[in-house]
């Protein structure tokens, strides 16, 4: 809950989302149980994802290669998810047929993992970045629990996030 606070905390302050976006990643690393979070900024210009933040286990060279291409030719899980504008639970057993998505410089940077969440974080209908979360390349499978936890994370930082970019107007 201290997580919490500190996130809503910070829309007072309009120039901190970096900060909200750390406290996004250690927020979900501590209540859901996921091994891994990486918090991807979406840098249109250059048409990539690129980690800004990471937690947990085996993430110490995500900061340097956790970089990904959203264009339209990439065809890519990043690229599906700025498509989609909703959280993603990607498993056999869930979106088996997003699987595909996973290209093979995600599974340089990730491994094979065949069981994870991705997700915008928005203000409003634009998608500032995408949280990436998994266990830590094993293939264990996610739960609901995890899910739902990711999910409420996910929404109060965008619901922060719209009300700071519309108070900066």
């Amino acid at each position: 809950m201290e997580l919490l606070d500190k996130i809503w905390d910070l829309t007072d302050d309009k120039k901190n989302s970096n900060a909200m976006l750390s406290h996004l990643a250690e927020g979900v690393f501590q209540a859901s149980g996921i091994d891994r979070i990486a918090i991807a900024l979406n840098i249109t210009k250059t048409e990539q994802v690129k980690a800004v933040c990471v937690s947990g286990r085996n993430t110490e060279n995500w900061i340097r290669s956790f970089k990904f291409s959203t264009s339209r030719q990439s065809g890519n899980i990043f690229r599906h998810c700025l498509k989609a504008q909703k959280p993603l639970w990607v498993s056999p057993s869930k979106n088996a047929e997003l699987l595909r998505l996973r290209d093979e410089s995600f599974k340089k940077v990730v491994g094979n993992t065949r069981a994870f969440f991705i997700a915008p974080i928005k203000n409003g209908s634009r998608v500032l970045a995408i949280l990436y979360a998994d266990q830590a390349g094993n293939d264990l499978d996610l739960n609901e629990a995890q899910f739902k936890s990711v999910c409420r994370w996910v929404k109060q930082v965008n619901n922060a996030l719209t009300i700071m970019a519309s108070s900066n107007k």
